[in-house]
């Protein structure tokens, strides 16, 4: 995680690729499979899985006031995702989760039951940026 970190802060090259890695999302996933071994003459082993998702999604403001084609993925992938939850909070039939890949990596951990889901937000209290807060 902080060689991933590291690189999004490296300037080895150009400040537009530089911009670019800042105003990107990360992902990384850990998981982690656990097993208990049976006490039984069997002999058996019961478990699970389970994965830790930690996303940290770019800003695309930098992105569109810099950028000829609007924001390319990045902010059709934070617009998707947004659509996804809008989705799921009003419970509609279809979730648009194959709208981006980050929505599908999200998936699982996004639309399912046995799940638990904390976001974190930092945000901005300043006047100017009340409209990209919210």
């Amino acid at each position: 995680l902080d060689a991933a970190i590291a690189a999004r802060h490296s300037s080895q090259r150009p400040n537009t690729d530089d911009d670019d890695r800042r105003n990107s999302h990360m992902l990384f996933t850990l998981h982690i499979y656990q097993y208990r071994m049976e006490k039984s003459s069997k002999g058996g082993m019961s478990g699970g899985r389970s994965r830790l998702h930690l996303i940290d999604l770019g800003s695309c403001e930098k992105v569109l006031s810099k950028s000829r084609d609007g924001g390319g993925g990045l902010c059709l992938s934070l617009n998707a995702l947004g659509n996804v939850i809008m989705a799921l909070a009003n419970g509609a039939k279809h979730v648009p989760y194959k709208d981006s890949k980050l929505t599908m990596l999200l998936r699982e951990s996004l639309g399912n039951i046995n799940c638990r889901t904390t976001m974190i937000a930092h945000i901005s209290d300043s006047p100017a940026n009340y409209a990209d807060s919210l």
